[in-house]
């Protein structure tokens, strides 16, 4: 069991996430007010949140940060790999400075790549703020 638990949530993960350029033909909304009208074609640049790979592609992309960033922030990037539920941040390291350390470290990575952990909350009101 866990002394200090802390958890965060990354805001809007899919919308953060762009869809390789070759593959966003495959996701188009076609649509018109009326039948006489002529159709209107749009063409998401991102996850959609809905899509059965959703989840995956959140998860990969998230391997793929801690994968990059594993020889110079070890401790956080294990975190990454193993302490999220796609978008959920649910962790607990044995210590204050232990966890204010991935904190600064886990916001750092996922700043890198776009995404924003919000809605932290713990066990300890030291971690919060």
């Amino acid at each position: 069991m866990h002394k200090f638990v802390m958890t965060a949530d990354i805001e809007k993960m899919y919308r953060q996430i762009l869809i390789h350029q070759e593959h966003r033909n495959y996701q188009r909304i076609l649509c018109r007010d009326s039948p006489e009208k002529e159709l209107l074609h749009f063409q998401l640049n991102t996850v959609t949140y809905g899509t059965t790979s959703a989840p995956f592609q959140a998860t990969r992309g998230l391997q793929e940060l801690a994968n990059i960033s594993g020889a110079k922030h070890p401790q956080a990037s294990q975190v990454i790999a193993q302490d999220f539920y796609v978008d959920d941040l649910i962790t607990g390291p044995h210590s204050i400075s232990i966890c204010q350390e991935i904190q600064r470290e886990v916001t750092m990575i996922l700043q890198s790549a776009g995404m924003t952990l919000h809605k932290w909350c713990a066990n300890s009101p030291q971690l919060i703020g």
